[in-house]
């Protein structure tokens, strides 16, 4: 087995998953009137909403302070850089 990503961007990924489902959930809640109406508890969902929102602001503050910054780093630049095969796929030219 081959571990292509490290604790840091697991981690980094599931904090970013969770908080954007739990935000996505109260937010149509809160959002549609239909699901408003079925949950009936729209200060709580609201709450919920906000907590989750600041939680999930210092989980991501704290796995980068916390975890492999240098492994971050290498992936931000991977992530940032262009290169030959993303040029050759941008241009639509499949891999030889």
């Amino acid at each position: 087995m081959i571990h292509r990503f490290g604790r840091t961007e697991r981690a980094l990924h599931w904090v970013h998953a969770s908080g954007f489902l739990a935000m996505l959930a109260t937010g149509l809640i809160l959002y549609l009137p239909a699901l408003s109406e079925a949950v009936a508890r729209r200060n709580l969902v609201k709450n919920v909403h906000l907590v989750s929102a600041v939680a999930w602001a210092i989980a991501i503050a704290l796995v980068l302070v916390l975890g492999d910054r240098r492994r971050l780093a290498a992936d931000w630049r991977e992530v940032e850089t262009i290169d030959a095969d993303d040029r050759r796929w941008l241009r639509g030219r499949p891999r030889a």
